[in-house]
């Protein structure tokens, strides 16, 4: 009333929430009017950081450090548990594009720096429209860099097209380039490996041609990636063999007889 003790700006609340006085006063009359104004500080939403999200390097090729990433599988652990609903999560490249709420990421989202890259979460609150920030941390792990194996070809010994194959005989080839390191080789009649091969060693192949269906799989507990290539079976028969007709020469001795000089 007394138009005296403004409050400084910006003003920092002592209490929540805090009542302060607003005056209004027209500088062309010199009339003025109060109200009292409330001040609410609401908490913003709890985000949680979540663990990296890890992908396989899907090219076996190359490993380039690159491939997609479903960001939205990290985000019921940012909300920490509770289904977005009024509570909305958004990553961004940039720090401040999460807190300006610019230039949200797709998903799924390519990663352009290799092997590792960061990228930024913003977590609000529909509600109340408080927000805020954590990371998240992208992670490419190879994947086995294993070498499509030949076709393993046998000789059909009874013509019935069916063999026994020793398919571990491929391992050679198939690990050539795989690096040191333990890896666990597994074989499989179908291509949605639901059929493993529990004896590769003697095998019996189920039709001819036969394709088989190879997984390898790293055992290094920081990185579980797979591979997966197929090995081609082949029976072939023996070579079918025509009687050749027989060869017939004349004896010339016969014809002509004994030399002048021959006794």
């Amino acid at each position: 009333e007394d138009a005296t003790n403004p409050l400084s700006l910006p003003h920092t609340n002592v209490i929540n929430p805090e009542t302060i006085f607003v005056r209004v006063q027209s500088g062309v009359t010199g009339c003025y009017a109060t109200f009292p104004m409330e001040l609410i500080v609401v908490a913003a939403p709890t985000i949680v950081t979540p663990n990296p999200l890890e992908v396989c390097d899907p090219d076996n090729d190359e490993s380039d450090g690159f491939s997609e990433f479903i960001l939205t599988d990290a985000d019921l652990e940012v909300t920490g548990g509770i289904p977005t609903g009024n509570l909305v999560v958004t990553y961004h490249y940039l720090l401040e594009d999460a807190i300006n709420n610019e230039l949200p990421l797709a998903s799924p989202y390519l990663n352009d720096v290799p092997f590792l890259q960061t990228v930024f979460v913003r977590l609000v609150d529909q509600t109340t429209g408080c927000f805020d920030t954590t990371t998240l941390d992208l992670i490419v792990k190879d994947s086995p860099q294993i070498v499509a194996p030949d076709p393993i070809v046998l000789c059909d010994d009874d013509s019935d097209g069916v063999e026994v194959f020793d398919l571990t005989e491929s391992e050679v080839q198939l690990l050539a380039d795989v690096g040191p390191g333990a890896y666990t080789v597994t074989y499989y009649e179908d291509v949605a490996l639901t059929l493993e091969i529990v004896n590769p060693e003697a095998y019996s192949n189920i039709s001819n041609p036969q394709t088989v269906f190879i997984v390898v799989e790293n055992q290094d507990p920081t990185n579980l990636c797979s591979s997966e290539t197929t090995l081609l079976l082949q029976v072939v028969g023996p070579p079918i063999l025509v009687p050749p007709n027989a060869l017939e020469m004349c004896d010339m001795t016969e014809i002509t007889g004994p030399g002048p000089n021959d006794e």
